[in-house]
């Protein structure tokens, strides 16, 4: 009972002592406030609170979310950097008497995602967004550190304890900034997006450029820009969640809420013996049973929560008894988690044990003035760049009355839009940027571009057959390119349903790794010049079906050819068929087939290629092999009887022949001979007993001879002298 009674004295002590130094603190209490200066603010008395302070206590009691006294009215004042004004932010903190159930700091600053690649150094990420968020959220503008540099200067190569790429901890980096060893920014020393352990720790241009860096930003000048200084760290005490009241667990989970509010993001580890057992993927979410401790431990950042994150989004093997998380940024990039991003349950043991902020920290910038330089073109690789390269030129203010004044390529006075310049680079040579602000301070900046090269290359594939019933086809490729760079030592390939696919990279014997049946095994070959490029490659269907394959190039600039395909069809199958006969017994015969068929000699293939129609003279019986596109074959048995002959060249079955069935022929010879004009007038294509009509001289091609047919038929019958003189051209039943 002691313990209990002390505690509870200190307490009371404890909420007198703050009670105190917000006395002190904050002179200017919420009641006290002027209607001016609430104007001023953008805030306005929330009619809701009122009603609640007139509530008895007992009444009081039901309100799980108590209201707040003010309302925001007016829009959020943002500086330049897109970080909330001072006055807001007061006006944010006096609007925030209660706790929301949900915030995140990016309602109040901006936070890109981070990638730590395959190094060891999340602490090093961590700790650099506990400072980057602090600095942005108290109005200091925003800032991306070299977590590389900080890897570096704390390791055992320049006097730390641990080893370079390994773990570390909050106060490597604490000594690290108090040092003066740093930070310096990412875009001094950047961690490459092919980066590995092994080949940073083993270059000695690497080692080389971080020396520099030291002699510029760090130890032996002793100053950094900017330079990072009263830094005041906060590690929060650990607490066991397994043995705390729900009014513990609250107050703590209070503490962590109202401090990432004021001070930034949270640095928090979670520890694992498998991740996959911890984490649902389809949510995001992350809860780990342990209560010793694990093999795996790693860092991550604490933005905000969610109590009402359910539950049953917590699907890996360990599930919590109640609503709630912690959302959190990782360093794994933005294709991990959603975007970054990803919930820890409220119940997880191991993220109380390790909890770390920084609660002051101040910047001086030495330099007034930086400038970005951003290429809308990206770069193949370091010798040759795409052209037209398009550049974004953008000053970096880092004084709050500062604007950009003049900004300059090679001497030249540039246009400047919402504060910055876009410049077109048409030719290789080294740009000297210049920017001047309103007080006369000036940055330069050197841009080189080595080679440039616009021109695309061009591509073909082609095969040995298009249909076949054969398992194997032979694909080849011809790639050239006319431009400076020429061409890459490789094509790009996929086989998809459309452009969209998966791109594979293919040279030399690679495998086409979505099927391991593609290679280039019949020859991978480029000239001399580097130019071209010609490769051929047998490929085995894995089944029957219709196959398209996509082709692209690339020269070393970058440039891609336009994308190139090809349609094959694999098929074993005998199309199947039935023959109809016409009822009149007129001597048209019809074979329909269920898959397209080959021409075949003294038959008409309708348009769609379905049909062949014949009209026998004569009662026939016989046997005729019919094809599919791929050269499958049937044998169709015909047995015909002709009584009644019809006549050609009556197209339209009016028993007429005339200017009307003229027209209907010349429409179908156009279709036939446009696709414009047959998408315009499907209606046009002959089709059945129709082709037969048409097809006056039985050649089985109805073309402008047929014409010439009905035309003399016509002249005939209108003359009696045409007639007389050309008995020939009266079209009869034969």
């Amino acid at each position: 009972m002691k313990m209990k009674y002390r505690k509870k004295l200190k307490y009371i002590f404890f909420m007198l002592w703050m009670t105190i130094l917000v006395s002190i603190f904050f002179p200017i209490s919420v009641k006290a406030m002027e209607e001016e200066e609430k104007e001023q603010l953008g805030l306005v008395d929330n009619p809701y609170y009122a009603y609640y302070q007139g509530l008895s206590e007992e009444e009081k009691e039901k309100f799980e979310v108590i209201p707040r006294p003010y309302l925001l009215q007016k829009p959020l004042l943002i500086d330049k950097d897109g970080v909330h004004t001072q006055e807001n932010k007061i006006a944010l903190y006096r609007a925030r008497q209660v706790l929301p159930t949900k915030y995140t700091l990016e309602q109040d600053i901006k936070i890109a995602a981070k990638n730590q690649k395959s190094l060891e150094i999340c602490w090093a990420f961590t700790a650099f967004r506990c400072l980057e968020t602090h600095l942005a959220l108290n109005g200091a503008g925003y800032y991306d550190f070299s977590e590389l540099h900080l890897d570096y200067l704390t390791s055992d190569l320049y006097g730390g304890k641990r080893e370079l790429h390994s773990g570390g901890n909050f106060y490597d980096f604490v000594n690290y900034v108090q040092d003066g060893a740093g930070p310096i920014m990412e875009e001094d020393l950047p961690l490459q997006s092919d980066v590995t352990a092994e080949n940073l720790q083993e270059s000695d241009e690497m080692i080389a450029h971080i020396q520099e860096m030291i002699q510029e930003n760090g130890l032996e000048k002793g100053s950094v820009t900017p330079r990072v200084t009263n830094i005041v760290a906060r590690a929060f005490e650990s607490f066991d969640i397994t043995k705390a009241t729900e009014a513990e667990k609250t107050a703590f989970q209070n503490d962590i809420k109202t401090y990432i509010q004021k001070n930034g993001a949270i640095e928090a580890y979670i520890f694992f013996e498998d991740f996959l057992e911890c984490y649902s993927e389809e949510n995001a979410a992350f809860l780990s049973p342990a209560i010793e401790m694990p093999e795996y431990g790693h860092g991550v950042n604490v933005i905000g929560w969610d109590d009402d994150f359910p539950k049953e989004n917590f699907t890996g093997k360990y599930q919590p008894s109640q609503d709630g998380a912690w959302i959190v940024t990782n360093s794994w990039g933005e294709d991990w988690g959603e975007e970054g991003y990803f919930y820890i349950s409220y119940e997880d043991y191991f993220f109380y044990q390790y909890l770390t902020g920084i609660e002051e920290a101040q910047v001086v910038v030495t330099n007034p003035l930086d400038i970005s330089i951003v290429s809308l073109s990206s770069s193949w690789n370091e010798d040759w760049n795409k052209r037209p390269q398009e550049i974004i030129i953008t000053p970096i203010l880092m004084q709050d009355d500062s604007s950009v004044q003049t900004i300059k390529v090679n001497g030249e006075s540039q246009e400047i839009r919402n504060g910055k310049a876009y410049y077109t680079i048409v030719k290789p040579g080294t740009y000297e940027i210049e920017v001047i602000d309103n007080h006369g301070n000036s940055r330069e900046k050197t841009y080189v571009v080595n080679k440039m090269d616009i021109q695309k290359p061009e591509v073909e594939i082609s095969s040995n057959s298009m249909n076949s019933s054969m398992r194997e086809v032979i694909f080849t490729v011809n790639a050239k390119d006319e431009g400076e760079s020429g061409l890459a030592d490789y094509l790009f390939i996929h086989r998809s349903i459309d452009e969209e696919g998966t791109w594979f990279q293919v040279a030399g014997d690679t495998r086409y790794e979505n099927t391991g049946e593609l290679f280039w095994s019949e020859g991978f070959e480029k000239d001399g010049s580097g130019k071209q490029i010609t490769a051929s490659t047998r490929y085995v269907f894995p089944e029957e079906g219709s196959y398209t394959f996509y082709v692209k190039a690339v020269d070393m600039a970058g440039n891609e050819s336009e994308v190139k395909s090809i349609t094959v069809f694999f098929d074993q199958t005998p199309p199947v068929v039935q023959v109809e006969y016409d009822e009149k017994n007129t001597g048209i015969v019809t074979i329909v087939s269920n898959e397209k068929l080959q021409p075949l000699d003294g038959w008409i293939l309708e348009e769609n290629g379905l049909r062949l129609i014949k009209r026998y003279l004569q009662s026939t019986q016989e046997e005729i092999m019919v094809k599919d596109e791929a050269g499958n074959s049937v044998v169709v048995p015909i047995q015909v009887t002709v009584e009644n002959q019809v006549v050609v060249g009556d197209i339209n079955q009016d028993n007429l022949i005339n200017t009307a069935d003229v027209l209907i022929l010349l429409r179908y010879i156009a279709s036939v001979k446009s696709e414009s004009v047959k998408q315009k007038h499907p209606d046009w294509i002959l089709q059945g007993d129709s082709l037969v009509f048409a097809d006056i001289n039985q050649d089985t091609n109805i073309d402008v001879s047929d014409v010439l047919w009905i035309q003399r038929h016509i002249a005939a019958i209108r003359s009696e002298v045409v007639k007389q003189k050309h008995p020939d051209w009266i079209l009869t039943n034969n």
